[in-house]
């Protein structure tokens, strides 16, 4: 549950979930400053301790505020908004200007045109916004969130959506009489976060009224720990991505840097794919073979990739390939048998690891290995890169005896 190594100020552990292990780099969506603060900051904090990069996307400059009121809020606020973002750990943010309390009445595709620019500058993997909800309805949180979900959905990538849990908004609305809106159903992730650093995040939106009793309440409520829910990308924009960004490392000539950073990629896809989105044709086994190999993508630049599917004491055969390549598992837990000798006789046993879900492994030209299930049943993603003369192994199957 945890990414070792990394710790808060005080000395606790950071804890984020594992199924967000593989990400890289995020980009925030908010409406005003301080959103990213009084609602993401404890999760923002979090995630860039833990080394991962993290971008924030403001759309106003938060000027129709009733607190603080005056001709340089705006400027005032986007001061503090640069304030926060430094001590939660944000390595670049942007401010938008556009009109605080108008977001829902833009053109259609305004702010969505302006999530994806900023994702691309990001080189963002996943996306992080405020509960659809607006978690108290404010027309400009949701039409942000919305916006960002949308380009999140065709980029193929994860969304995660920070919010309250139910009981917790139904608690604080009958409290303060306000309207607080508690995360719908959907899977939840648990984070665990430094309330210091949050807070001095939250203390720099000094026009803000910062110290307030609701705020001071949610945060007591919910001691060091948030709650997101993450938004798995559908299968089509995740794939697409994925060869857009395979593309640059799937070649024979790729140097180990590069492939690492295919391995990456392809163990982000493997974590964070919805698989009970696929296609019924991907997950299928095969009555004739006890293993099945599904093609989900055969690229004219020379490379291929498949879902695998074994089941309790199936396999594939021993087999060794024309080229390097790439295996991620997407569930269950994949044995990788590794040999030496000659294929298909002559064959000794040299080494064996179980790849859990979300984990993966390289293999090189002239590997020979064997993939197993050994969780009962096991689909993984196979990537071979083709390599000198030899003929590339296409799909629909991996390379037998």
């Amino acid at each position: 549950m945890t990414d070792a190594g990394n710790a808060n100020r005080d000395g606790t552990q950071v804890r984020v979930p594992e199924v967000l292990r593989p990400l890289r780099s995020l980009l925030a969506v908010v409406a005003h400053p301080d959103d990213e603060s009084f609602g993401l900051g404890g999760v923002l904090a979090a995630l860039a301790a833990t080394g991962r990069r993290v971008s924030l996307l403001c759309f106003t400059a938060g000027e129709g505020s009733t607190l603080g009121a005056s001709p340089e809020l705006a400027r005032t606020r986007t001061d503090e908004l640069g304030a926060a973002a430094r001590t939660l750990g944000i390595d670049e943010h942007w401010m938008e200007e556009l009109p605080d309390g108008g977001l829902a009445v833009l053109p259609d595709g305004e702010l969505a045109a302006r999530v994806r620019t900023r994702v691309e500058q990001a080189d963002a993997d996943a996306v992080v916004v405020l509960d659809r909800s607006g978690v108290t309805g404010h027309a400009d949180h949701r039409a942000a969130s919305a916006a960002a979900l949308s380009v999140a959905a065709e980029a193929g990538l994860p969304a995660l959506e920070w919010g309250l849990p139910p009981g917790l908004a139904e608690a604080l609305a009958a409290e303060f009489s306000l309207e607080m809106h508690g995360m719908a159903n959907g899977e939840l992730l648990a984070f665990t976060v430094d309330r210091g650093v949050h807070w001095e995040a939250i203390a720099a939106h000094a026009s803000q009224g910062p110290d307030n009793a609701l705020l001071r309440r949610r945060l007591e409520l919910l001691g060091d720990h948030e709650t997101l829910r993450l938004v798995r990308p559908p299968l089509t924009g995740q794939l697409a991505r994925f060869v857009a960004r395979a593309r640059r490392w799937a070649r024979p000539d790729a140097q180990p840097a590069e492939r690492a950073l295919l391995l990456d990629a392809l163990i982000s896809f493997a974590a964070l794919t919805d698989m009970a989105a696929w296609p019924a044709a991907l997950l299928g086994e095969d009555p004739d073979r006890p293993y099945a190999a599904h093609c989900l993508h055969d690229d004219p630049t020379g490379w291929s990739a498949a879902a695998i599917i074994t089941t309790s004491g199936s396999a594939t055969p021993p087999h060794d390939h024309h080229g390097w390549g790439a295996a991620a598992t997407v569930a269950g837990a994949e044995r990788n048998t590794r040999y030496s000798g000659a294929c298909p006789d002559r064959l000794q046993v040299v080494g064996e690891e179980v790849i859990p879900t979300g984990g993966g492994y390289l293999f090189n030209v002239g590997d020979i290995h064997q993939a197993s299930d050994a969780s009962g049943r096991t689909v993984s993603l196979h990537l071979l890169v083709g390599g000198g003369p030899h003929p590339v192994q296409h799909c629909p199957e991996p390379p037998r005896q």
